[in-house]
């Protein structure tokens, strides 16, 4: 209990450095158990509308994350923020996501559909959008399938591949039929390949919709010394995955899946 507690405290410490949490951006907190032993800690954001659950990077859930979610409930989404790090006891590193099982996200997304009884809509970003795919791919109960994925610049690349070469795509790649909307700026070396990965998504039978947003690179709206059009991205990025789900709702009743 008393290393949780530290732990726990450790990453609250994190959270406030670079951004500061403003007392409005508090939701409730709780935990959901995955499996024995593990607890992810879960901030949530009431509100009338349907579901975002936020799946953050290898980067962790960051205080520019929270007050995202504060203002996309203000935009009427309920919004679930889960520390998958948390619940584990790891360190907000990139090898960190090799030890996040797909099936804590795929129990996640089980549990925000039965406790809220809405629709769900993913929003994860970087490399853990593999394992969020992994997940929605695995055996799960009646119902708790999500309406579609909000990716933030995603990287599904089995390993970086050297400049010129081709790129390489987990397979789970090949295996999505969702309807996904990817989030990519422009000045991101995964923009340079953004068509190879759409097609790849779509020869799986997803719909894919792309959005690209210029002037800004990967991780602009959790950079300390991001310049002046990062920072008003930034300030409208809550907007931006709003529509991305809206757009998400259209192509579901569109049929286009």
């Amino acid at each position: 209990m008393c290393r949780r507690l530290a732990f726990r405290l450790l990453c609250g410490m994190v959270l406030l450095s670079p951004f500061a949490v403003p007392a409005a951006d508090q939701g409730e907190t709780f935990t959901v158990v995955t499996e024995p032993g593990v607890e992810i800690p879960v901030t949530r954001y009431q509100a009338t509308g349907d579901v975002l659950l936020w799946l953050p990077s290898e980067a962790g859930l960051t205080a520019s994350e929270i007050h995202i979610g504060a203002q996309l409930a203000a935009q009427g989404h309920e919004v679930w923020l889960a520390d998958l790090h948390a619940g584990r006891f790891l360190p907000t590193v990139p090898s960190s996501l090799g030890k996040i099982p797909a099936s804590d996200i795929a129990h996640l997304i089980e549990v925000v559909r039965e406790r809220s009884g809405k629709s769900v809509c993913l929003v994860a970003s970087g490399s853990l959008t593999g394992i969020v795919l992994q997940a929605l791919l695995l055996p799960r109960k009646q119902g708790s399938v999500v309406d579609g994925v909000v990716l933030l610049s995603p990287n599904l690349y089995v390993t970086t591949p050297p400049p010129g070469n081709e790129a390489e795509y987990q397979e789970v790649t090949y295996k999505t039929k969702l309807p996904i909307v990817i989030l990519q700026p422009e000045q991101s070396p995964l923009r340079w390949r953004l068509e190879l990965l759409q097609a790849a998504l779509e020869k799986g039978g997803s719909y894919v919709k792309v959005a690209l947003l210029s002037g800004v690179r990967d991780r602009f709206h959790l950079r300390e010394d991001d310049p002046p059009a990062e920072r008003a991205l930034a300030d409208r990025l809550s907007g931006l995955v709003a529509q991305a789900c809206r757009d998400i709702d259209q192509i579901r009743m569109e049929g286009r899946k």
